[in-house]
């Protein structure tokens, strides 16, 4: 009789840890579906036929290019533990420039178009991000983290050679980018985090940064307008969580102007220009506040619109280029033919 009781009793623990699991998983698929709910609409897109050209853009952890209709989709280039990041052109398109993150530090490399020979370029700093060539392809600005943790601007010559600080001991300068005719380079600078400067240097006087706009919150992927009247980049206002917007500002700090819409608390952000200037290609997604996705990651379906768009250098306008299934994708960088330059 004892070993009768006993054992109900363990099929009874059983049967109730059972029915604590059931509670649980109801719970999860309920807060699941209440999560799908959360998901806002779309952007509306208005059927804008981008200019020719291709896009490269990084994608967990590897450079991938697509033309602007969206056609050709192609990854270049994965290796184990190397993560690829902020790819960008040569003005000729036969190059792509990209920085590495590896258990051995950042890197700088450089490979063909269609990712064949890889080559490494610069290496020996913590991390490095951004590398950007001049427009005349002698020259390669980049930000690097050194063993102080101070993140500079850098130049170095196209083949590696010849390397110049140009921010000496900033806390935090990254993003530089070109003018048309590189005689200056753009960068973001910040001493606390909580305020961000947009500076220039001019590369043909003594090199000091002449801040030219101040933001509360985070911005960056700078990009100088082709005409070189206004600099492109993204704005995330303190307090506004993941929330971001495209804006330009005259290259003197004067008519800051708003391109995208947040209402709905979707992100827009990593500007480039077309390389005519008329368009600027971006990465937009909704991001949620996550439910039962910050746990259960697989359950944690695409949002809708979640890619690279194409819209008007004045933000109107707006076409899709990735699918939403092409998940994480960032950094987009323009190249086009060049009939279709100034």
């Amino acid at each position: 009789m004892a070993y009768r009781k006993g054992a109900l009793g363990g099929r009874r623990a059983t049967l109730g840890i059972l029915l604590v699991i059931l509670s649980c998983l109801s719970c999860c698929i309920l807060v699941w579906l209440w999560d799908l709910q959360s998901i806002p609409p779309g952007p509306e897109l208005t059927g804008l036929q981008p200019t020719q050209g291709k896009l490269v853009f990084s994608r967990g952890g590897c450079p991938w290019t697509v033309n602007t209709d969206g056609t050709s989709l192609r990854e270049l280039y994965c290796a184990v533990g190397i993560e690829a990041n902020d790819p960008a052109w040569s003005s000729d398109g036969r190059k792509i420039l990209f920085a590495c993150r590896s258990s051995s530090g950042g890197v700088i490399m450089v490979m063909n178009e269609d990712g064949s020979d890889p080559t490494t370029l610069m290496k020996g700093f913590r991390s490095t991000g951004a590398p950007r060539w001049s427009h005349d392809g002698t020259w390669i600005a980049f930000s690097a983290t050194d063993e102080n943790n101070f993140t500079n601007i850098y130049a170095m010559t196209s083949d590696g050679s010849t390397l110049r600080n140009l921010t000496v001991d900033c806390n935090y300068c990254d993003w530089p980018s070109w003018s048309p005719d590189d005689s200056a380079i753009a960068f973001v600078s910040s001493e606390d985090w909580l305020t961000h400067t947009i500076n220039m240097i001019d590369l043909y006087s003594d090199l000091k940064p002449v801040q030219i706009a101040s933001f509360q919150g985070g911005i960056s992927h700078l990009s100088w307008s082709p005409d070189g009247g206004e600099i492109l980049f993204d704005w995330r206002p303190r307090g506004s969580g993941q929330r971001s917007d495209v804006y330009t500002i005259n290259n003197d700090g004067s008519d800051l102007k708003k391109l995208t819409a947040n209402k709905s608390g979707h992100y827009n952000g990593q500007p480039t220009w077309s390389p005519d200037g008329s368009q600027i290609a971006l990465v937009a997604y909704y991001p949620r506040e996550s439910r039962l996705s910050r746990w259960i990651n697989f359950l944690d379906p695409p949002a809708p619109g979640e890619g690279i768009y194409i819209m008007n250098q004045d933000g109107t306008g707006l076409a899709q280029v990735t699918s939403n299934n092409l998940r994480d994708v960032e950094s987009p960088d323009w190249w086009a033919p060049p009939q279709n330059h100034w």
